[in-house]
Order: structure tokens, then sequence, then C-alpha cells
């Protein structure tokens, strides 16, 4: 690996000779440049790790200097340290506002530098290497592992993308679903690796039919879904369907056999069929269902007479809205603890008490929520009950536990956002219950102004705030400088891939690193970090090692209703008071 470029823009060269005289035998390449005009220049050419900046220079001075590095697309993510004679807090804080990230005052203390320059390309390392790990994570979240095609989230991120482009030049778009006829006779006779290599030869096979432009995503198990654009009819959509049951007419070669397959496909057309996103799929999904009851191996498109059998799709919304008035929702509470094994937080997971059907989990009902808006009202309730359980607790002398939520970005973007935050803390009589808000990545970078604006409202009121799954998405040391965070959640991903040295690990190792990484930026930024996810003593045993000393995951305890929480903050409570009890 190359030595790290480090970039002085000063117009002294007694300061150039300062700080090569600081840096004598420290491993880096020092570019020098004298003054704001030929320093730009050298910045974009070279695009160095690291720049000392004078702030003082005749010409250009170096607020304006280092403005046009963070405009210049070539240079505004290399960090800068200003130099300066002055050490005025307005000063420091003009410059950190046009991004700098460090100051050195002169006269300085050339160990004080190092320490800094290190520092700051510590951080920088750490970054590329979050950087690096979240384009990987990028491609996986966002594609196929197996077939490498783009998955489910993708594909809705392409078809909004072609129905826009739909409505702007009038030209169909069409949805196919593709299901692979008894793939499960395949796994259960062959293997699982035979049914693997039956899905890439299949994807490889409908892929070679659909023209450039058109694209194929694989939705998970043996269905596929292909998004065909401009098309010239609607009925064309009908006659690829038919054309890619045609492509597999000849056998594949599965692992030396001859296997013939078959496939069956249902299509909707944008307009025609549907002109949102939801119901276009949905209404190919009921034509799919039409091919499969038709004796599979067929295409069939979508009719309005198919929306008959939406029956139970519409009954479970219904069931929804009237668990929301009959409050058939429950909170369980999952511990975080510190290295004694403390619990320290609790962060509440919604489970629905259905009458008939018992306890179901969130990941059979959030998504119908957040598609149906459903999600408002539950969140709200959400929050409201997290509060009063909190109160409860402490009412109870069973301390203050800070309770974390999560929150959906439906919710977070509502204009009462606040003001439902608000009404939930501050209830007269009652001391303010312990609200700490997650929040993901992605959610906050949508709209960064209106997200630190609401923030910064939030930590107005005292409820500390978290970003959850920390890691998997943009990782911006800039967002987590200028937002007003608590909390880093290391994601479950990461921390599965702490293992022991002879166990097999996917990612070669790299997890540890990343994990690393993240603790020592949550700690330079002084910001709290909570490894998620925790199944195991050997993850228990790094994470601590390397300084992360809240943890969360099954190995200490998995959600849990109130009333066993209660009983474990009964039991740590009674524990210390017994200690300082023998202590006094």
């Amino acid at each position: 690996m190359p030595d790290p470029k480090i970039l002085i823009i000063d117009d002294s060269a007694d300061i150039h000779e300062l700080v090569q005289l600081g840096l004598f035998g420290e491993p880096i390449e020092l570019i020098s440049s004298f003054g704001g005009e030929d320093g730009l220049a050298v910045a974009a050419m070279q695009q160095p790790d690291l720049i000392l900046l004078d702030v003082g220079m005749t010409g250009l001075d170096g607020f304006e200097v280092c403005r046009r590095l963070k405009a210049n697309p070539l240079t505004s993510d290399a960090p800068i340290i200003f130099i300066t004679g002055a050490s005025s807090t307005a000063e420091k804080l003009r410059g950190l506002e046009l991004g700098a990230i460090d100051y050195v005052t002169k006269p300085f203390d050339p160990a004080e530098m190092r320490a800094r320059i290190r520092a700051a390309l510590n951080t920088r390392r750490l970054m590329g290497l979050l950087a690096d790990k979240a384009d990987q994570l990028s491609f996986q979240a966002t594609h196929d592992s197996l077939t490498r095609l783009p998955n489910r989230a993708m594909f809705s991120e392409h078809l909004e993308k072609a129905m826009a482009s739909s409505l702007r030049t009038g030209k169909s778009v069409a949805v196919l679903l593709v299901d692979v006829d008894r793939f499960k006779n395949v796994n259960d006779t062959y293997g699982h690796q035979a049914g693997d290599e039956m899905l890439c030869q299949v994807s490889q096979r409908l892929r070679g039919r659909l023209r450039a432009s058109d694209v194929l995503a694989r939705m998970g198990g043996d269905e596929f879904a292909a998004i065909l654009r401009d098309l010239g009819s609607p009925d064309d959509a009908i006659q690829v369907a038919m054309s890619l049951s045609q492509e597999l007419q000849e056998p594949i070669d599965l692992m030396g056999r001859k296997q013939f397959v078959t496939i069956s496909v249902g299509s909707a057309v944008h307009p025609r069929d549907a002109i949102d996103i939801r119901t276009l799929v949905k209404h190919a999904d009921l034509a799919l269902y039409q091919a499969k009851n038709a004796g599979r191996n067929t295409a069939r498109a979508f009719t309005p007479a198919m929306i008959e059998g939406t029956a139970g799709l519409l009954e479970l919304e219904g069931e929804l809205r009237l668990a929301i008035t009959n409050r058939e929702f429950r909170l369980y509470y999952q511990p975080k603890v510190d290295r004694n094994d403390r619990i320290i937080g609790l962060e509440a997971l919604i489970r629905w008490q259905h009458p008939r059907l018992g306890i179901i989990p969130p990941g059979s009902f959030i998504s119908l929520a957040e598609v149906t808006g459903l999600i408002i009202p539950i969140g709200t309730w959400v929050i409201e009950e997290a509060c009063r359980q909190s109160l409860a607790w402490i009412a109870a002398g069973l301390g203050r536990i800070p309770i974390a939520v999560n929150v959906s970005a439906l919710q977070f973007g509502q204009p009462d956002f606040i003001r439902v935050i608000s009404a939930a803390i501050e209830l007269p009589g009652s001391p303010q219950p312990c609200l700490e808000i997650e929040l993901t990545e992605t959610l906050l970078m949508r709209n960064i102004s209106d997200a630190g604006d609401k923030l910064a409202q939030l930590r107005a009121m005292n409820v500390s705030i978290a970003i959850d799954d920390f890691g998997i998405g943009y990782s911006s040391l800039s967002y987590l400088q200028r937002l007003p965070l608590d909390t880093l959640k290391i994601d479950h991903s990461f921390v599965s891939t702490i293992r022991a040295d002879d166990e097999p690990n996917p990612d070669g190792g790299s997890g540890r690193i990343i994990v690393k990484a993240i603790v020592a930026l949550a700690k330079s930024l002084g910001l709290q970090v909570v490894a998620e996810g925790v199944e195991t003593i050997l993850q228990r045993e790094f994470l601590l090692q390397i300084g992360c000393d809240t943890l969360q995951g099954f190995l200490f305890c998995p959600p849990k209703a109130p009333e066993q929480i209660k009983l474990l903050l009964r039991e740590q409570a009674d524990m210390d008071a017994s200690r300082l009890a023998r202590c006094a």
C-alpha cells in the first residue's frame, strides 16, 4: 500500500519546513503548495489523503480554499486540518462548518501535530474500510448471491423508474412473474446443490431471451420476475411470457443429467392493469396463480376477473386495522447488557396477539402495515406504550432503563412526528420516561437537513438517538459529525462474522476488521456503540476486548414479555441494594 499523501497549502516557506521537520521519519509523502490557487490545482491533480491548510494566506484565504475544495468532487472527501495563528472559538467553528476536521495552532508542537495527523489518517483509513464493505454490502443488499441477479428490493427500484418513464413516453411496462415448476422435487431428489445449479441455468436462459433494456430479478426461492420496458402494445407482454416458456423446451445439463424444466408465468401491464407498483405486482401474481392452476408450464395475462382471489389479503388488512382498534399488539423487550452482564437498556419489539392465531411476529405484518400506511398509528402506539412501560418501571423502583424504539421512514417523515414524541414523554405530574429512538442510515440520508432539524428537537427533549444497522448503509463520516447522535448499533451481519480461527468464514475475516473500525470510529466521535445479534461467548469476548461495552443478543436474553423483564430488573435492583448494604 503506498504511503499516504499529505498536501501542505501555506504561503510561508518556514511553515513548510517546520511541518517537514516535524513529520520527518513518518511513512508519508509530503507535497507542498505555496498559495490558494496553486493549492486548489495541486489538490485536484494529486488527490491527497490529507490537506494541511493555512487560514491566513494572502490572496485566497484558507476558508475560501476550504470551501472550494469541498465543492470539487475530486477533493471533497479529503480531510482538512487548518493551520492558524489565531485561537478564537468563532474562527474554529467557521472552519469546522466549512468541512475541516481539526485545527493546529501556531506555534505548534511537533508531537501534537503528528498525533492529530495520525488520527486524521487513521479515521480516513477506517472510513475507507467501511466504504469498501458498504459497496460489498450494497451489492449483497440489492442482488441475489446465487444468480447475481437483482433481488426483490432492486426489482422494485427498477420498476418504479420504468413506470415513471412510461408516464412520460406513453408506452406500456409489463411485469412477468415466473415460477420454476416442481422445483422442490429436484431439491428433494438430487439435493440443494443440484437445485442451485438449476436456478442458475434457468436464470441464464431467461436472461438470454430478454432484451438488454429489460430487467430480470430473482424474487426468492424458485421465483423470478422480469420488467419489460417500452412495449409497442400491451399484448406484447403475454407473447414474451410464452417465449420464456419455449426457451426451456430444451433440457438443461444438471450435473451430468438431462433435466427437463418447465415454468409458469403471470403477466400484468402498466397502465392498463394497474397504475401503482404494488397493485401491478399483485395482479401479475394473480395471473401466475391462474397459470399454476391451469396445470403449470403455461402463461396467463391478468384479467379483472382474477381480483376476486385477493380476498385473503384484504382480510388480513382488515384484521390489522381491527388489531389497532382492539389493542391486540404487545411489546416484548430485549435487554442490552454491559461487560458485567448488567441490564443497562432495552429494545422494544412489537408482537401481534391475534385472537385466533396467537402471537404473530412482526415479519408477518409489518410490510403490509407499511404499504397500507397503518405503520403510522401502530408506530405511535409503540412509542406511547414504551413510554408508559418506562414510567411503570421507574415507579416500581427499578431504575431509569432506556427503552429503544425503532421508527420507520414513513413515521419519521410525518409532519407531526415531533408532536407525537412530545405528547408521549411530557405527561403532567410524571417524570420523563427514558426513551431512545432508533433510525437507519438510509432514512436519515433521504433528507439530511430535515432529519437534522428533527434530531435537534429530539435532543432538546432529552430523547436519545441511535443509528440502527450501522455499516450497511452510507456510513458517512460527514453525517456522523453533523447530526446530534448518541449511539451507533453494529449490525448483526457484522457480528455474525466473528468466528473462531478454525471455523469457515464467508467474508474471509474482514468482518472483524469492520467491527473494530466501527468501534474505533464511534469512540473517536464520542458515541456509544452497541453490538446486536451477539450469540456466542467468542463474539462477546472479542467485542469487549475491542472496547464495545454494550451488547445485545440471544446469548444474554431473548425478547421477553414485560412481566418477565420486570423480574430481571427486580433481581438486578435487589442485588445492587444488597451490595450497597454490605459496603455500608
